[in-house]
This record gives structure tokens, C-alpha cells and sequence, in this order.
């Protein structure tokens, strides 16, 4: 490979990271202000936002810990056992 198609590579590929990296704030920041409901014992609107972070990731084990927890804290306790078993 030449030196041109190695700067094109790298390139390419840093543009590729940099969009993945800036897609994923949102969601991260969604599921930190979930975290900090809960942490104010806001657990009703900690539920609404953790959920919609999981519709984002559903493979945010943060986010769904802290749903579980928040859901706990509402004596919601067969819902909150399916939010941990998953």
C-alpha cells in the first residue's frame, strides 16, 4: 500500500470513530441523568428516562441496573425482578 492510501485508510477510519463517538453521548448522557434522578430519590421520572435510554441500548447494563433500583424504590417488585433478570 502506498503512503496515499495509507493517509486515505486513516483517515476514513478516524472520521468513522469520531461519528460513532459523538452518536453515543447522547445516549451515555441520558442514561447519567437517569442516575442522577435516582440519586435525588426521583424515581418515577429516573423510570421514564432509564427506559427510553434502553429503547436507545438495550445493552446498557448501567441503564438497566438503575431502572431496576428506580423501580425497586416504587415497591414495583415483580416488575423490578424482570428488569434484573434480563
Amino acid at each position: 500500500m502506498n503512503k496515499q492510501a495509507t493517509m486515505c485508510v486513516i483517515l476514513v477510519f478516524s472520521v468513522v470513530f469520531s461519528v460513532m463517538a459523538f452518536m453515543a453521548q447522547p445516549i451515555f448522557a441520558q442514561t447519567n441523568k437517569g442516575i442522577d434522578l435516582c440519586a435525588a430519590w426521583k424515581f418515577e421520572e429516573a423510570e421514564k428516562v432509564l427506559r427510553e435510554a434502553l429503547k436507545a441500548d438495550p445493552q446498557d447494563i448501567l441503564a438497566s441496573y438503575y431502572l431496576g433500583l428506580s423501580v425497586l424504590m416504587q415497591e414495583k417488585h415483580s416488575e423490578a425482578l424482570e428488569v434484573f433478570l434480563k
